[in-house]
């Protein structure tokens, strides 16, 4: 569905990204030195929440070195971005997520009032989406890109390309654009961004895929509006103690499409409050703590999925101490039938990870619950489109082995357990392998 232009586009990036990689800077994995000093030159520039440093190795959780306070105007002015390869101004980006997926499969017998067998169902009724049954090699990601920072200006951008562009439910799709969008940053207290972005609703859809602790995104991520394209505005104090995000976006399925009515335009806020900041005018950082709270809503009139009235409330907390990391939200769904009808759903996960061996190794957990619709209780006649509403319950253990900065290898064990509807035996053994840039 490329035409020839963008094809060359994308070549020229893959040719300028093979080129410069070969000296690119490593800071943490397997195959590197544990005891190097931090290189804050190469950490991400525009990350919306602070870094987890789950890269740097023990020594630096035992005794944390507090970076010096930015005082007076240096304050007011956001910092300047480093060049991780070449130049701030133009950087390429790379992901690449392929898995091998065991799934088990077990058929049922549908049984009538009469006690007699009728129809024999299976998982593969739902073959294909993250929700159903997946076996053999899936191809997760394959993006590509490029963004940067003009630092005297304060004007950033970023722009990406996905080869294999999926829904949220795991199916194919065809919005092989992803990041579009360009913005400007140039106080510390505020950020003006336009373009096709994330919604900024949800720690969950807020985080990029690659800094993922498991394999999948938590399951209220489909209850999570996707990316859209319009402007956001963010507004802090210079230390980032309080943010407050709030934008307007269409409400559309492909990015090409046009709003037919103003009515489908969605407005979403976010405010987050980050309490340990408090420490930063100081320059203290005990025991690399981190604490972050969030709430967030979102709004539109006339939703493109269902073309009726959808609203969205979410609260999310994140926490992290030492070498210990726990994140934690709700997300409720409430949206119309054409009846006028109201329908509701939620879901809820809660996960702890344990940097083993920090840099290195981690170990996760997540328990996480959703039920799309909380009127829909399926029978046994439920079609592929009615599997991902149907109240579920699923427990995941995980390992991440960080091979490099760019490169790691994750194992999950996912328990599946359907609530209502049709129950299989389903639970699913993941190993991926990732690369990115």
């Amino acid at each position: 569905m490329f035409n020839t232009q963008v094809l060359g586009v994308v070549a020229t990036i893959a040719i300028f990204v093979g080129g410069i990689t070969q000296s690119a800077p490593v800071r943490a994995g397997l195959l590197e030195k544990t005891s190097r000093s931090r290189a804050t030159a190469q950490e991400e520039p525009a990350k919306t929440e602070d870094s987890l440093s789950s890269d740097r190795p023990l020594f630096d959780y035992l005794v944390t070195e507090p970076e010096e306070p930015r005082r007076g105007r240096d304050l007011w002015y956001t910092k300047d971005s480093e060049p991780r390869f070449l130049d701030e101004r133009i950087e390429p980006t790379l992901l690449l997520r392929s898995s091998f997926v065991y799934s088990q499969r077990q058929s049922i017998w549908i049984v009538d009032e009469a006690g007699q067998e009728v129809e024999k169902k299976s998982a593969d009724f739902a073959r294909g989406t993250v929700f159903g049954h997946r076996d053999g090699f899936v191809m997760d990601d394959a993006e590509i890109g490029l963004k940067g920072r003009f630092n005297d200006l304060g004007i950033y951008y970023k722009a990406k390309v996905e080869f294999v562009p999926r829904f949220k439910d795991g199916t194919q799709s065809s919005n092989y654009l992803q990041d579009a969008y360009a913005g400007w940053d140039r106080f510390s207290v505020l950020d003006l961004r336009v373009g096709n972005m994330k919604i900024p609703f949800s720690q969950a859809n807020m985080k990029p895929t690659e800094d993922q602790a498991l394999v999948n995104a938590p399951l209220l991520n489909k209850l999570s509006p996707r990316r859209q394209l319009g402007a956001r505005l963010t507004l802090s104090d210079p230390w980032k103690m309080v943010v407050l995000q709030g934008g307007v976006y269409n409400s559309v399925k492909l990015v090409t499409q046009p709003l037919r009515t103003m009515d489908e335009l969605l407005f979403v806020v976010r405010g987050e409050l980050w309490p340990n900041r408090i420490f930063h005018p100081w320059g203290a950082n005990p025991l690399d703590l981190q604490v972050r709270l969030g709430v967030n809503v979102a709004q539109t009139d006339n939703h493109y999925n269902t073309l009726t009235e959808q609203r969205s409330l979410g609260f999310d907390a994140m926490a992290h101490l030492w070498i210990f990391t726990a994140e934690a939200e709700v997300v409720f769904w409430d949206y119309y039938l054409s009846t006028g009808e109201a329908q509701r759903g939620m879901s809820w996960h809660a996960d702890l990870t344990i940097h083993a061996w920090p840099g290195v190794v981690d170990l996760t957990g997540r328990v996480e619950e959703l039920d799309g619709n909380e009127k829909l209780e399926n029978g046994t006649n439920a079609a592929i489109e009615d599997v991902w509403p149907q109240h579920k319950r699923w427990i995941t253990a995980g390992i991440t082995v960080h091979l490099a900065n760019f490169a790691k290898l994750q194992g999950n064990y996912v328990r599946r357990e359907e609530l209502e509807g049709i129950a299989f035996d389903n639970d699913m053994f993941v190993v991926l392998l990732q690369l990115s840039l």
